[in-house]
């Protein structure tokens, strides 16, 4: 994967940022090595890539509450992810 260059959010003690392993593992049907590396250049956390998970399976209300949209990393994975779902529904 490409090495990009961002800034880096401070992160309070106790919260991880997710990994490679992380994505992998949470966006199972992602395997697009530019994706992921757009999406590990916003530099999310475990909570914000779940998130983002829940949101694009329409489970978002559950959890988050009702009219909250996605925020910070969370709606770039969102915004990354659609991409790809886009790309699959276009016609050949």
């Amino acid at each position: 994967m490409a090495k990009q260059q961002s800034v880096r959010r401070p992160m309070p003690a106790g919260i991880d940022r997710a990994t490679l392993k992380d994505l992998l593992r949470d966006l199972h049907d992602t395997s697009d090595d530019a994706r992921l590396d757009q999406i590990l250049a916003l530099h999310p956390t475990l909570t914000e890539v779940e998130e983002a998970v829940l949101w694009l399976d329409g489970k978002a209300n559950a959890l988050l509450g009702h009219g909250r949209l996605p925020a910070g990393a969370t709606i770039g994975i969102v915004s990354i992810l659609a991409g790809d779902e886009e790309e699959e529904r276009r016609p050949n």
